[in-house]
């Protein structure tokens, strides 16, 4: 079977080379999404970005619970990987973006505590997904589209607030107690 043709069957013979290129497609888009639209993010109010990322996000997760419910590769794989690249690459960079400017003097600190909390993240959303699943299986379904649509709902609330609540910006003037300014170099 062609590539093509997993795409739109429903069979569920998909070959692992095929979950290996979505992987691939999810890496290459996330990266390019983020360096596409970064320089807007940058001159943005950061509030669009932040609003995209939930909205693709629960995106994903309805196109899996489609996907899942329906069998098909395309909806249940390539499709959700692409939007969630795209979803990442913004959602990533503008979290980021904010971090280094409230914290211009720890800047790898501050990236470093936006991926630990990507890694905090997975550590609550597994176990979630798994009680979720024990929650929804019945003796005919395992209850996994179920269980997207929960987690949809979830973190969308959860994005939702975080969207609202960081400031994009550092107030002018702002000095954090004990940072030295740099001097200019010549």
């Amino acid at each position: 079977m062609s590539l093509m043709q997993e795409l739109f069957t429903t069979t569920c013979d998909w070959r692992v080379a095929s979950m290996g290129w979505m992987y691939t497609l999810f890496f290459v888009l996330l990266g390019v999404s983020a360096a596409v639209w970064g320089g807007w993010l940058d001159a943005s109010d950061r509030a669009r970005p932040a609003l995209f990322r939930p909205c693709a996000g629960v995106a994903v997760l309805v196109l899996g619970a489609i996907g899942t419910t329906s069998t098909s590769f395309g909806c249940c794989g390539w499709a959700p990987a692409s939007l969630a690249a795209v979803g990442l690459g913004l959602g990533y960079i503008s979290p980021v973006s904010t971090l280094v400017k409230w914290f211009p003097d720890r800047r790898g600190m501050a990236t470093g505590m936006a991926i630990m909390g990507f890694g905090g993240g997975a550590m609550i959303g597994a176990p979630l997904a798994n009680l979720l699943m024990n929650y929804f299986k019945t003796s005919t379904s395992v209850g996994a589209w179920e269980t997207f649509l929960a987690m949809g709902a979830i973190y969308f609330c959860f994005m939702m607030i975080g969207a609202f609540r960081y400031a994009f910006r550092p107030p002018a003037g702002a000095q954090r107690a004990g940072r030295r300014p740099k001097k200019p170099t010549r």
